[in-house]
């Protein structure tokens, strides 16, 4: 026995391997891609994303097919490794081995011999198709689709009785032998953009919008409404000229029209019918131009309210609470400006920017800025509670008390001043610390 007939052997258990890695490369590039893109790739016309769709929508006949195949391999490597390769290694040791161990061939032979198929199966046989087919599922799905077809109708009895016998014990656990597909989460798709910003694929902005739809689903009309303390309104009592100069000097092309007070607000006039009914010689009075207002509770989410707004072609909703006292007002613009961010127009002066970026670095916030808002844009430990969603809200909760101009909170390494305040509110408010935007490189 000479070592030439050690080779062919060997040969089969490396080709044996071989094998196996087709299969570990099939299950898991099979696995990996979306049938969404197997959906889009068959309108396509692609030949064989009919194939590989069917193999995917039925996992346990092909997964069965697939471990028919592994073990069927597997089986025919160990008879190769231990019946003949390590048979063979023997005669092959016992010419070199001393006198005194040439009984202990056999058992010197298998050590060697399960070591190097061992390394092999797992190097050749599973990490490195399987690395290969997560790089490029479409490749290999399409290389081993017909193949794994084949063997499932060749195999069809013994692959039925293995998928009869796993949704059978599935069962027995409770478990749905057959579920639908898993749908991506809300979660999952930020991730896939946050991967996507950081490899160049998105770019910031991008990403911003993506995470801006997401969150236009789960934001309350109180958290981008105007408060109640920064109406501006008209009396009904007001005259045209008056009415009109109010709505010049603020820039609003509408204004709500109340009676009495806030709490009686019951429609809104419109900047073109003031100038329209001013040229005329007997001009309505403001409530008779006012149009119906809208109003909806605070609690309402804005995707709703947006829809709202669409259906009755109107810009502009009062907001009240569940005792009916209006406690803000809310438009069609604060609306889009959570999905593409702030929309300045020319009435919009640098005064009114609700964040100032200092030169020294802090930040001069307004008071009624959100939490969520500047939380999005800076890497800063401040988020909205149930009981505050403002800066100002913040510093108030933070005090306990009303503050006095200068006066100051520390939270962490930061430090919020009460710069600028109006009446009872706080409008302006300093920022320091260590602030970086969200994105920047630390």
């Amino acid at each position: 026995m000479t070592e030439s007939d050690l080779l062919w052997p060997l040969l089969g258990i490396f080709l044996l391997i071989l094998a196996n890695g087709f299969f570990a490369a099939a299950e898991l590039a099979i696995v990996t891609l979306r049938e969404s893109r197997l959906l889009q790739l068959l309108k396509e016309g692609h030949p064989k994303s009919k194939l590989v769709l069917d193999l995917k929508q039925n996992p346990s006949h092909f997964l069965a097919t697939v471990q028919v195949g592994v073990t069927v391999v597997g089986s025919m490597a160990s008879v190769l490794g231990g019946a003949l390769a390590a048979t063979e290694l023997a005669r092959v040791l016992e010419r070199w081995l001393p006198y005194s161990l040439v009984p202990w061939a056999s058992s010197i032979a298998l050590f060697p011999m399960v070591a190097a198929i061992s390394y092999l199966s797992l190097v050749v046989g599973e990490l490195l198709p399987k690395s290969l087919a997560l790089r490029n599922p479409e490749r290999f799905a399409f290389l081993t689709a017909r193949v794994i077809r084949w063997i499932s109708v060749v195999a069809g009895p013994l692959v039925r009785l293995l998928t009869l016998s796993t949704d059978t014990l599935l069962k027995l656990f409770g478990v749905p032998a057959r579920t639908a597909e898993v749908f991506i989460s809300e979660e999952e798709v930020k991730h896939i953009v946050r991967e996507g910003a950081r490899h160049g694929i998105f770019d910031e902005a991008e990403r911003q919008l993506i995470h801006s739809v997401f969150e236009f689903t789960d934001t309350s009309v109180r958290e981008v409404m105007v408060p109640r303390s920064e109406i501006h309104a008209l009396a009904d009592s007001t005259p045209l000229s008056e009415a009109l100069r109010r709505l010049v000097e603020t820039g609003f092309s509408r204004m709500p029209v109340y009676e009495g007070d806030l709490d009686h607000i019951f429609g809104v006039v419109h900047l073109k019918d003031v100038l329209r009914e001013l040229d005329k010689p007997s001009p309505a009075s403001l409530r008779q131009l006012a149009h119906p207002a809208l109003f909806v509770p605070d609690s309402m989410q804005i995707s709703d309210l947006l829809r709202e707004l669409q259906a009755r072609r109107v810009h502009m909703a009062v907001v009240v609470n569940e005792f009916g006292t209006v406690v803000g007002l809310v438009t069609i613009e604060d609306l889009l400006e959570e999905i593409v961010g702030e929309i300045r127009d020319e009435f919009d002066t640098d005064e009114e920017q609700p964040i100032q970026e200092m030169p020294d670095g802090s930040l001069l916030v307004h008071g009624s800025l959100s939490l969520d808002e500047l939380t999005e844009r800076y890497e800063l430990p401040f988020h909205s509670t149930p009981d505050y969603r403002t800066v100002a809200g913040f510093v108030l909760a933070r005090l306990k008390r009303f503050p006095k101009g200068g006066e100051a909170i520390v939270e962490g390494p930061f430090k919020m001043t009460v710069v600028v305040l109006d009446g009872r509110r706080l409008r302006k408010i300093r920022i320091e610390g260590p602030i970086r935007k969200r994105g920047e490189p630390h």
